[in-house]
């Protein structure tokens, strides 16, 4: 009988157990290494988030001692000399012992990492504590406290102090100054709500010229400052 080309071609093996057991360890070891790269992943991000919350609760803490502090301030309004510098040197003291206790911790969790990745997490109580020292600068000088020869100055080196933050928190001083003011024309104290007055129409022509103020703060920063500013100048 004549060979056909059929029967010239090799009989295919059929496939048996092991070829199937072959493709099963292959197709375990490919899950394996996919589970073991989103498991890598997720230790990654736990590790983050859980850092950054820590961030949050220390935030939360300065944001609240902020106020206390800010609140201790306002005592001055018609006090007396010694008992003006009673409650500066007070707050200073508890000043200190905030960002030992909740800024430094917060130094500590950047250390390595991007300082920027977590700046939102503990921005408000940055800007709540800027606020504070500011405050507390006016009172005790009557000037504005600067960003790099005075916020940066005191806060840990390695905490990142970006010029937003530092305007967020001037500009929420506009409102204390509007508070002090009224306090101390309340106690028949007509000296403050002037000077506040004149700091705060200095402050806005310093706001006006600021470049690159950012989407955060350019609104925010002239509104508050201005809107201050005309009130203090109308009473």
């Amino acid at each position: 009988q004549p060979e056909t080309a059929a029967s010239k071609r090799p009989n295919a093996t059929p496939p048996g157990p092991a070829s199937d057991n072959k493709c099963a360890r292959l197709s375990q070891d490919e899950n394996n290494k996919v589970a073991a790269l989103f498991q890598t992943f997720k230790e990654r991000l736990d590790v983050k988030q859980d850092r950054r919350e820590r961030i949050v609760k220390l935030s939360r803490d300065i944001t609240m001692e902020s106020k206390r502090l800010i609140f201790t301030l306002h005592r001055v309004a018609g006090a007396s000399d010694e008992e003006r510098l009673a409650v500066l040197t007070e707050v200073s003291q508890r000043l200190d012992k905030l960002i030992a206790s909740k800024l430094l911790p917060i130094s500590s969790e950047l250390t390595g990492q991007d300082p920027w990745e977590y700046r939102r997490a503990y921005s408000p109580g940055l800007q709540e504590l800027i606020e504070a020292m500011t405050f507390l600068e006016f009172l005790s000088t009557g000037r504005l406290l600067s960003l790099s020869g005075g916020v940066r100055d005191r806060l840990p080196s390695g905490l990142l102090v970006s010029q937003f933050d530092y305007l967020l928190g001037v500009c929420d001083l506009s409102g204390e100054l509007m508070r002090l003011a009224l306090n101390a024309a309340a106690k028949a104290d007509f000296d403050t709500p002037e000077r506040v007055l004149a700091f705060l129409q200095k402050l806005l022509g310093c706001c006006e010229t600021v470049p690159d103020r950012g989407p955060d703060c350019s609104e925010r920063l002239l509104w508050q400052a201005g809107d201050n500013a005309a009130k203090r100048g109308k009473s």
